[in-house]
């Protein structure tokens, strides 16, 4: 058995696009370099395949369902795009002038 990929807690907007549509919202809830869990309420309609929008981010991945339940899909990225690696620490983020290093 191979181990379980890291995954990083999450809870950030997402869309999930499909057929052409302006998609439907959720919230992905984890993520690892190759998949995410996306909380979505009556998962079962949802087609096995779509993309996944970070609306945080912006990034899309072409996503494909492995798992199902109720409120959730388990979903693992069939394409080679670059998701933020969540393994590596970001910075925190900086909102305001107040937050910004001082100029030397």
């Amino acid at each position: 058995m191979t181990p379980r990929a890291f995954r990083l807690s999450v809870n950030r907007a997402a869309k999930l696009l499909f057929g052409g549509s302006d998609g439907i919202s959720g919230r992905i809830l984890n993520l690892s370099k190759s998949g995410a869990r996306v909380y979505i309420w009556g998962s079962s309609w949802v087609p096995q395949g779509f993309d996944l929008v970070d609306v945080f981010s912006g990034t899309k991945r072409k996503s494909k369902v492995i798992w199902r339940s109720p409120e959730a899909l388990g979903v693992r990225f069939v394409d080679q795009a670059a998701w933020p690696d969540p393994e590596e620490p970001n910075p925190p983020p900086v909102f305001g002038s107040r937050a910004q290093p001082p100029h030397t």
